[in-house]
């Protein structure tokens, strides 16, 4: 008891104290900073990378897909998906990787910087670069004659669907043995979660095996209430609550296994 109090008033004390919110929130966005300032100069090579593969898809279905685009949301809702997928699974899994086999995690940890503070700072990062993406697949999507309105409910789906995808990016980094494996899952792990899952296309025309990982795909409510907020409806409280529930799920076994004072 003596011990805790004497932790708090130390915090309240200084505010740099290891344990106040104020060195919490400084030294998330000090990664933040660190990797914009290392990633800036390379930039475009990072917006092309995650934006190749979504926009090609984009493109393909639209040509192949029966009936007038403007009216078939799903496939620009299936590209959104799978772009935050390659932004977060790719380009922020393999900083993170970078982080861990690299040994920089361990002069992360002189500063010092806690488990939490490293994963907020990745999830930011990794947001910043998704909001970006979205932004330009939106922009071709109307270039391409998308005719989309944006329901509220639109961004905090975008954002459940980040927090996700940074939860289980941290997940994979910390299980894999090495950084070439590494590359490889955090390459497939964007793909293959959002392929398996009916983003490009509604859950009943699914196959049966994907109707069965649809129910517990949390991209496949993701993907159903951006699709209505693309109409401009409202998504159901069961598809914010779904997705909400994922994320937190996914972020908090991320931080609790994120290979840290043992690397």
């Amino acid at each position: 008891m003596v011990a805790k109090q004497d932790v708090e008033s130390a915090s309240l004390a200084n505010p740099d104290f290891p344990g106040s919110f104020r060195k919490f929130i400084s030294d998330s966005w000090s990664l933040v900073e660190i990797k914009v300032i290392v990633t800036r100069r390379h930039i475009l090579w990072h917006a092309f990378g995650a934006l190749i593969f979504p926009l090609s898809m984009f493109y393909w279905a639209t040509a192949i897909s029966p009936g007038r685009f403007e009216s078939n949301f799903r496939i620009l809702v299936g590209t959104l998906i799978l772009g935050i997928g390659q932004a977060v699974g790719s380009n922020v899994g393999l900083w993170t990787l970078q982080d861990r086999f690299t040994r920089r995690l361990r002069l992360l940890l002189t500063m010092p910087v806690s488990k939490a503070s490293y994963a907020i700072g990745t999830l930011v990062y990794g947001g910043l670069q998704s909001i970006i993406l979205v932004t330009l697949i939106l922009l071709f999507a109307w270039l391409a004659g998308a005719d989309y309105s944006l329901h509220w409910t639109v961004p905090i789906l975008i954002l459940g669907i980040i927090v996700t995808m940074t939860g289980a990016t941290l997940i994979v980094v910390s299980l894999v043995p090495d950084v070439n494996i590494g590359i490889i899952a955090n390459s497939m792990l964007g793909i293959v979660l959002v392929m398996l899952s009916p983003v490009f296309y509604t859950f009943e025309n699914a196959p049966r095996l994907f109707k069965w990982l649809g129910w517990i795909s949390p991209f496949r409510y993701a993907a159903d209430g951006i699709e209505k907020g693309l109409s401009g409806q409202s998504a159901s409280w069961s598809e914010l609550t779904i997705l909400t529930g994922a994320a937190i799920v996914s972020m908090t076994v991320g931080i609790r296994i994120l290979r840290w004072r043992d690397i």
